[in-house]
């Protein structure tokens, strides 16, 4: 009944919050006499809710028509850079029914909205990580601008008082704030991760790489010369973990790659893989091979991958392999992009970590994927680090991914 009165949970909070007061005064004046009466004449008091129990099985609200129509028909108004009316009433339903659980959601709250959101109308989707980011934004700059007005609920007093006092996040006194920056600064530009801050700052460091070049970025940022610590900083941003991911989507691939292999490549890294000592050195080499392998497939540059003994023919990330004739047997592994070689003289460095330091580059640094090779790092993007979002697929990737599912089935 109040939301048909009330269209906005604003006002439905406004007039819950009188409603509440105007109950506490007559109470008050009926306290003598509640006092005087026996105990069994006295009524229980009965307590109600507004506040609704969220459930992982979240449902949309009935959005209103004029929005409904807009979704149908896939409006772009609802992407457009400048101020949206379609939009804007569409965060305002989510607005509406979301609060009815809590005025502070938390990040599961709004993931389960916008995901839910987004599956339903997949047009919406940016293209950011997880594909909502653009609504995301909106919808928590919605709630804050809407508790700004609600001073007088209990919720938002409260986190007032517990998160607005003079030394706490924005509101820090300016004598507490100079030590902090300094002490950021510091840490971001160390040759260790930075530690407590790591998470607060990612985004910062994000948008310092925008537009520098690498060398500038290696000058700023050290760390990313160490593999674990540019793989941790992928995951920080990405939330994926590439060498768990690797590992898993490789591991199933190996026999089917090596069975549609040819050429001297294959021949080469054979002739080591047969002289194994053992079961697991075999399998160990097995998968760096088949990273290897992988490329001619596709029928594309190789070299664009990896070289031995010689200069990256690309500015773009590169493995370089020294002091052997074949990948397997190197006896140095190191990295190169944009004619600096970092990542080398680490001495837990193999292929896999190489392809996974690669692609942290590619996805750090922000490289477009050369022509050549694009095939080959999409599939390995898609299926093995599980990076892509995108819903286009290039036909090539699609048909091999076919054939290694075929290989996979008929065993």
């Amino acid at each position: 009944m109040i939301g048909k009165i009330f269209r906005t949970m604003k006002d439905q909070v406004k007039f819950l919050k009188a409603l509440e007061n105007l109950k506490r005064t007559k109470a008050n004046e009926h306290i003598v006499s509640e006092k005087v009466l026996p105990v069994e004449c006295r009524e229980v008091p009965q307590t109600s809710t507004s506040v609704h129990v969220w459930t992982a099985c979240y449902t949309l609200p009935i959005f209103p028509p004029v929005v409904q129509m807009a979704l149908d028909r896939k409006d772009i108004g609802f992407k457009s850079k400048d101020k949206s009316a379609l939009r804007a009433a569409l965060i305002q339903t989510l607005f509406d029914d979301l609060s009815k659980y809590t005025l502070y959601p938390d990040h599961i709250m709004y993931s389960t909205v916008l995901s839910t959101l987004c599956c339903k109308y997949r047009f919406l989707r940016d293209d950011s990580q997880t594909g909502y980011a653009t609504l995301l934004e909106i919808l928590r700059n919605k709630f804050k601008k809407e508790r700004k007005t609600l001073i007088s609920v209990e919720t938002v007093e409260d986190m007032k008082k517990k998160f607005g006092a003079v030394g706490r996040g924005r509101k820090r006194a300016p004598e507490q704030q100079q030590p902090l920056m300094e002490k950021r600064r510091e840490s971001m530009q160390s040759e260790e991760f930075p530690g407590e801050d790591e998470h607060s700052t990612v985004h910062t460091r994000a948008r310092m790489m925008e537009k520098k070049s690498t060398e500038e970025v290696l000058g700023l940022f050290p760390f990313l010369k160490h593999p674990k610590l540019l793989l941790h900083e992928v995951e920080l941003r990405f939330g994926v973990n590439l060498e768990r991911n690797l590992m898993s989507g490789l591991s199933r691939m190996v026999d089917p790659i090596f069975r549609l292999s040819s050429g001297p490549l294959l021949t080469n890294v054979m002739s080591y893989i047969e002289d194994a000592s053992d079961k697991t050195q075999e399998n160990g080499l097995r998968m760096n091979a088949a990273l290897l392998l992988l490329p001619a497939l596709f029928r594309e540059r190789e070299n664009l991958l990896f070289v031995v003994d010689q200069v990256p023919p690309s500015p773009t990330p590169t493995i370089v392999f020294k002091g052997t004739t074949s990948p397997l047997a190197a006896d140095d592994i190191s990295v190169c992009v944009d004619g600096i070689e970092i990542l080398s003289d680490y001495p837990g460095m193999d292929i896999t970590l190489a392809v996974e330091c690669i692609f942290s580059l590619y996805f750090s640094l922000g490289i477009e994927y050369p022509k050549a090779l694009k095939n080959f790092l999409t599939f390995m993007e898609r299926y093995f680090m599980k990076l892509s979002t995108s819903d286009k697929v290039p036909l090539p990737v699609l048909k091999m991914y076919s054939q290694i599912t075929a290989l996979l089935l008929g065993e």
